[in-house]
């Protein structure tokens, strides 16, 4: 259960052109697929408005986030530096398909 009042906690993705930058799934409810149904509403949001390949990043430091996305057929594209920082950025992609059900990502 929650800490929230409300009982749901604070879920939420921030995404906009083919990128969700965020994902953000309330400690109390995490494991219980609710950030797999933020990532799959985020592709079906992004291929709405034309992207055929959804985007994420992580810092590579972030097993949970790297476990997460690889769990969720998203695929290791690009590591790079990060500037002035002794660690990697991370980015996974994944294509969107289309079917009368659902847009899986």
């Amino acid at each position: 259960m929650s800490n929230n009042p409300d009982g749901y906690g604070s879920n939420f993705t921030i995404d906009f052109e083919d990128i969700v930058h965020l994902i953000m799934v309330d400690v109390d409810l995490q494991r219980e697929s609710i950030g797999s149904q933020l990532l799959v509403h985020s592709g079906k949001e992004l291929s709405g408005h034309g992207a055929t390949t959804l985007h994420v990043e992580t810092f590579e430091i972030n097993n949970q986030a790297v476990n997460f996305y690889k769990k969720n057929d998203c695929i290791l594209t690009r590591k790079q530096k990060e500037q002035g920082l002794n660690i990697n950025r991370l980015l996974f992609e994944n294509a969107t398909r289309h079917n009368d059900d659902d847009c899986h990502i």
